[in-house]
């Protein structure tokens, strides 16, 4: 597979990370679900490159719903995509050492119009994940939260112990209570059943290679933004603040807990933390933009999050090894921007 300069660079970022046990996946298997997705391809191309360059003979199951993508990604080295939607009754032929469990329902609209869709994708189909991953007795399964299971907390930094209110009269807390339950019935697994089950909070996270024309994610926005040469538009008062990692950092979050030898666990990844209007500010300086706001009425009823304070403390996985190499949010950006602007040139 012929990757560009920046992805090329984004993938050797994460293989050469010398904390990440890398020689564990040596003639295994491993089960990657929501694999058409962003997390989820990061982790494919990641295996498949140890594939290529240091012939690690990986198996690698890539499980998702969208044939079309699934077919793009088996040109990679070692990659057989499984379609599937979770949801429903799971039965594989095939061993399985490791599960990287990434399917989720992310979009805000989505959680608002098919709240019982996302309960179902989430609840259901971990149960389904978690039986294969019982089954196959795995060396190690890692499911991807995120930071919207803590809820609505007012504090200068947020832990892993930390937990807030989740308002279970919204159809938009299917998805932060969902996460919440999820991590819970990993650990369930754990205690009852001694099975090697690991999370991982993820705060925003982006990278290159994301086809970003037609995402809605605030990140997204900012890029189109700048691709178009237009003002950066806010439709909220921006004061929430989020935590920001970028893509290849991510990833080795995801392979350095996966490897570990911890179990039970719940490791933050995140590399900074902004308030959106921040973010706002600081991308429309980087990159001589206007910045407005237009905070509508009806604000809850377009499946935007209530104000939340989500500084995540990544104190816990750096204490493994992790250490992010991109920390700014308009470095991030611009290496989004690069990429798509190598991919279009005339």
């Amino acid at each position: 597979m012929k990757y560009s300069k920046i992805l090329l660079e984004d993938i050797n970022d994460v293989l050469h990370d010398k904390s990440i046990p890398w020689e564990k996946f040596k003639d295994s298997s491993v089960l990657i679900t929501g694999a058409t997705g962003m997390i989820g391809r990061g982790c494919v191309r990641i295996l498949a490159q140890l594939n290529f360059e240091k012939n690690y003979n990986i198996q690698i199951y890539a499980m998702g719903r969208n044939p079309e993508k699934g077919r793009r990604l088996e040109v990679l080295q070692g990659v057989k995509f499984i379609q599937a939607d979770i949801s429903n009754p799971l039965e594989i032929e095939f061993p399985v050492e490791y599960i990287i469990h990434c399917a989720a329902i992310t979009k805000s609209s989505e959680m608002v119009s098919n709240p019982i869709g996302v309960i179902e994708t989430e609840i259901l189909g971990s149960k389904n994940i978690l039986e294969i991953a019982l089954k196959n007795k795995v060396k190690g399964f890692l499911y991807a939260s995120s930071m919207e299971s803590y809820g609505l907390l007012d504090l200068s930094e947020v832990k892993e112990a930390d937990q807030g209110y989740i308002d279970l009269t919204s159809p938009r807390s299917s998805y932060p209570m969902c996460k919440r339950m999820v991590e819970l019935l990993c650990n369930c697994y754990y205690a009852q059943h001694q099975l090697r089950t690991k999370v991982v909070r993820l705060g925003m996270v982006f990278g290159a290679g994301e086809n970003f024309m037609n995402d809605n994610r605030i990140w997204a926005q900012f890029a189109r933004c700048i691709i178009n040469n237009e003002p950066i538009e806010l439709h909220t008062t921006g004061h929430s603040t989020t935590s920001f990692t970028y893509l290849p950092d991510a990833l080795k979050g995801i392979f350095l807990t996966l490897l570990s030898n911890s179990c039970g666990e719940v490791y933050n990844v995140a590399a900074s933390s902004y308030m959106i209007k921040e973010f706002a500010e600081c991308i429309a300086d980087n990159f001589n933009l206007q910045l407005k706001m237009n905070v509508p009425d009806d604000i809850e009823k377009l499946g935007y999050a209530k104000e939340f304070q989500l500084a995540l403390n990544s104190d816990k996985l750096k204490a493994l090894g992790w250490n992010p190499q991109i920390i700014k949010v308009e470095e991030m950006i611009r290496r989004v921007i690069e990429e798509f602007q190598s991919q279009n040139i005339d």
